[in-house]
């Protein structure tokens, strides 16, 4: 229905008021009241806006409630969100924990290390004859060590070439000493100052052998027999 409600309210107004007045204000009132309701009955206008307001009322109702439909869908989107963001943290922190674990082990096996070569400095030091303590108070440089370990290292290896040397020469004289004692037996076995059969067989068989290795396979020979 639609009415002018405020209009309305001053002509009740007016009208309600008259009842205290003379009877041509009253009148006066009736009538301005009547022109404005037209055909319409204060009762049918009274209920029409009864009827408006009830509807007014559920509309009001029905937009609260989608209202706080949307309000509520938005907080369980949110809540999602958040929980998302919640268990994305998590999985960030363990990770973190994790790296710094590992960051620990990193370090305890770094600190290790460098105390292992700390030991060595200190032993080749002691080696030169430099003491812990004169290295301490010397304050003997990292290049220093290393330079003196590379000239201990020269050494070494001068001393392996030698020891390789002394192997080379004991092994010749160790096969010479065989071939004399060879010869030795044969010549108390055969009672002659001349090559042994063997010896001079091989020698036969291989004219590329130097008298060395006919006595090497002559002996080879004896001791596989």
């Amino acid at each position: 229905m639609n009415i002018d409600k405020e209009k309305l309210k001053g002509l009740l107004q007016a009208e309600t008021t008259s009842w205290s007045a003379d009877c041509s204000e009253w009148k006066r009132a009736t009538e301005a009241l009547d022109e404005f309701l037209g055909e319409k009955t204060v009762e049918e206008v009274a209920l029409a806006l009864l009827e408006e307001n009830e509807r007014l009322t559920e509309n009001a109702s029905s937009r609260a409630i989608r209202s706080l439909r949307g309000d509520c869908a938005d907080l369980l989107a949110e809540r999602d969100q958040l929980k998302a963001e919640s268990e994305s943290l998590r999985q960030s922190l363990a990770d973190h924990k994790a790296c710094i674990a590992s960051d620990n082990e990193l370090f305890r096996e770094a600190n290790l290390e460098c105390n292992r070569y700390h030991s060595v400095i200190v032993a080749v030091g002691e080696l030169l004859g430099i003491s812990k303590e004169e290295q301490d108070e010397e304050e003997v440089t990292q290049e220093e060590l290393i330079e003196a370990i590379n000239e201990l290292w020269g050494q070494v290896h001068g001393m392996q070439e030698d020891l390789d040397e002394y192997k080379s020469e004991h092994e010749v004289l160790r096969k010479n000493a065989e071939r004399f004692q060879y010869w030795t037996k044969c010549w108390s076995r055969e009672e002659e100052a001349t090559l042994p059969r063997e010896v001079e067989a091989q020698m036969n068989s291989n004219h590329d052998f130097e008298i060395e290795d006919a006595f090497d396979a002559a002996i080879g020979k004896g001791e596989q027999s």
